[in-house]
């Protein structure tokens, strides 16, 4: 699932370990095996060192075998993970102030990040979470305390929140994303919405559900299969158009998120809608 949202934590523990590697072991064990989770919930980490660790396995084996997989769902933050990727620094930043080492390979990630999935990381949008609430005004960058109740990434390594967007968007030049419009964010089963932007881009509508006892999700529109040399894996389906609107007829319920990009330019637009089968029209409460 394409990421909008790309999140920072720190793993709490020991800040005086000699191995990297061992720690991401540990880490592995606990979530996959402690928690059940089956594996670890960030998507990547990073240690003192400055070495990058992929989380939570990708698509494909052998020589197939893809590191640190885009799109991939994993269980960093409560309500927050489909739509976002998290990254986690090793070590507990409520004791010790990060490094210029560790910034330094976090800012590399985030533009890593950020740049394979079209983000702009000075903005932010409505984000809406699995549970059919939205998040209002949510940093592209941000740390996990902005999503959940938690002092995560820590108190120094939150101060470094504050530079580290602006430092990414140096870095990929990304100028400014198209303009995107839509009529609304909420409607009922079945919905119709329309779109407009001022010239021809390309598009995706990206559509899911998820039903609330399962994690897994069904896919409504904007995938299509065999992508990533994995003929089990989604990609995201991408529809150019030579004009400046479009309108969606009879969506069923579900999360849809509209993505218009050009081919030059680094950031993309995206609105996202919620399709409800309640007879309520409203915007969900804020969480």
């Amino acid at each position: 699932m394409p990421a909008k949202k790309v999140v920072l934590h720190h793993t709490a523990t020991s800040n005086n370990y000699a191995d990297g590697a061992v720690e991401v072991r540990a880490i592995y064990s606990y979530h996959a095996r402690t928690l059940g989770w089956g594996d670890i919930g960030y998507n990547s980490l990073v240690d003192k060192s400055g070495n990058v660790y992929e989380g939570r396995h990708g698509r494909g084996e052998g020589a197939s075998r893809e590191i640190l997989s885009a799109d991939v769902v994993t269980g960093h933050v409560y309500s927050h993970n489909y739509g976002s990727t998290g990254m986690a620094v090793i070590g507990n930043f409520n004791e010790v102030d990060a490094s210029a080492v560790i910034v330094g390979r976090v800012a590399d990630l985030m533009t890593f990040e950020c740049g394979r999935h079209n983000i702009n990381p000075s903005g932010d949008s409505d984000f809406l979470r699995s549970d059919d609430t939205w998040h209002d005004g949510l940093k592209n960058i941000s740390g996990h305390y902005e999503s959940y109740n938690t002092d995560c990434p820590g108190t120094y390594l939150k101060a470094h929140l504050d530079n580290l967007p602006g430092t990414v968007a140096d870095r990929l030049q990304g100028g400014s994303a198209p303009t995107l419009t839509c009529n609304s964010s909420v409607l009922q089963e079945p919905g119709s919405l329309s779109f407009s932007w001022p010239s021809p881009y390309e598009y995706c509508l990206e559509g899911w559900y998820k039903p609330t006892t399962s994690d897994n999700i069904s896919y409504l529109s904007g995938y299509t299969t065999g992508g990533y040399a994995d003929s089990l894996a989604k990609v995201e389906q991408w529809t150019a158009t030579s004009t400046s609107e479009k309108t969606l007829p009879d969506l069923t319920a579900g999360h849809y998120t509209m993505h218009v990009r050009t081919s030059t330019g680094k950031y993309e637009a995206n609105l996202t809608f919620l399709v409800k089968k309640s007879s309520s029209s409203s915007k969900p409460p804020k969480k």
